[in-house]
């Protein structure tokens, strides 16, 4: 009798542990765990970053580089101008005296601001193509790193959403223990309502994430992602009425369908009478009324 106790005593032990290690790891999920944490898991994000990150840096590096000649050519091209403000200055000035102005030595160094300005220009170019490239590269590893939130928010919708199916059954307690008094079969109802809450909570939160429903009528339909607490409340209450809104939707679809049935059943009926009519055969009349009609 002992032997078959013990083995009884230790599942349910088990059980009981497992249950606990995973509200733990709910609460966790669901009030810790932050975006940058779940970006750690993107296997998208990561080989996005292994294919693009060596050409993001190689561009980082060449774009400093092409920074620090740009900055060279306007430093040495504001100093031949000045030169050639010098040299025009002390040309007028020897022209007051009557000296002839030195040509030869103004068209050099016009053409040498000419040819520094086009130097200057082609980095300039240089420079805006390999910032495009850089900016091309970039969003494709911001648009990996972006699902990182979108796997968070429903994440936390699910560990939100069976702590909210939890805490439901925690405020129904006496009715589950008078509906079952067997510790597996309770345990069964319990992981079922946690995983049908947060199944509710990420379709509630899909909803209101596109905008469809708001959880308060404040609610700042323009920002990038749900607020923390918005999400937290609304999850929760999703779990908490998980059984109310699936039976509701339910309801809805049942009924949708089940109009839709009944009128195409009678759309198919009033065809079949239509064809029927129509394909019916003329019946003669009968030799009783014949001969009345010649008597008459």
């Amino acid at each position: 009798m002992r032997s078959l106790e013990q083995p009884t005593k230790l599942n349910t032990s088990l059980r009981a542990t497992s249950f606990v290690l995973t509200l733990l790891c709910l609460l966790v999920i669901g009030f810790l765990v932050t975006p940058s944490f779940v970006r750690l898991l993107n296997a998208e994000y990561w080989s996005a970053v292994k294919e693009y990150g060596d050409d993001i840096k190689k561009l980082t590096l060449i774009l400093q580089d092409r920074a620090q000649d740009f900055d060279k050519q306007e430093i040495a091209l504001l100093e031949f101008k000045s030169r050639l403000k010098a040299l025009l200055e002390r040309e007028r000035e020897r022209t007051q005296a009557g000296s002839a102005i030195d040509q030869d030595q103004i068209a050099k160094y016009n053409f040498e601001i000419e040819s520094m300005q086009r130097t200057r220009d082609q980095t300039s170019n240089e420079i805006k193509s390999l910032e495009q490239r850089r900016k091309e590269l970039q969003s494709i590893v911001d648009k990996a790193a972006n699902e990182s939130t979108n796997l968070y928010l429903v994440a936390r919708a699910l560990a939100l959403g069976a702590l909210g199916a939890f805490m439901s059954l925690l405020a129904k307690s006496h009715q589950v223990e008078a509906a079952s008094k067997d510790d597996e079969n309770r345990l069964q109802r319990v992981w079922g309502s946690m995983a049908i809450g947060g199944i509710v909570a990420v379709v509630v939160l899909g909803l209101f994430y596109t905008k469809q429903i708001s959880i308060f009528s404040h609610s700042d339909q323009t920002s990038s992602a749900p607020d923390f607490w918005r999400v937290t409340i609304l999850c929760l209450m999703a779990g908490a009425f998980a059984d109310r809104i699936f039976a509701a939707a339910a309801g809805r679809v049942d009924t949708y369908l089940g109009d839709k049935a009944s009128r195409q059943l009678q759309t198919l009926k009033r065809k079949a009478n239509t064809v029927a009519r129509k394909t019916e055969p003329i019946k003669p009349p009968k030799p009783q009324l014949v001969a009345d009609e010649k008597q008459a």
